[in-house]
């Protein structure tokens, strides 16, 4: 694992992210269907999260997630699972579709 990169040392800690959502990603071609985007990106989330905590914390690091941003978003194991899920913070929000007529 690279560990220099969870912690955020070294050249892998001072990268800036690349790749979608970042501004080295074409906004005119994210523009284009951001629905179609959305989806793959909850879907490769999907996929990520099965796969354990080790990729997780590989895919954080790699990204350059600062451990204070991880540790913000582990706080909120403070919550019981069932307040999570009443206010739907376990899930990915609805998805709205635009139906056009050509």
């Amino acid at each position: 694992m690279r560990t220099a990169a969870l912690r955020g040392a070294g050249a892998d800690g001072d990268r800036k992210p690349t790749g979608p959502g970042t501004s080295t990603t074409s906004a005119a071609a994210a523009a284009q269907d951001p629905t179609i985007n959305t989806f793959r990106f909850r879907r490769a989330v999907e996929r990520v999260h099965q796969l354990g905590l080790r990729v997780i914390a590989e895919l954080l690091g790699e990204a350059g997630v600062p451990l204070e941003r991880v540790e913000r978003f582990a706080d909120l194991d403070r919550f019981p699972p069932a307040v999570l899920n009443a206010v739907g913070a376990d899930r990915w929000p609805p998805s709205i579709f635009v139906v056009r007529s050509t």
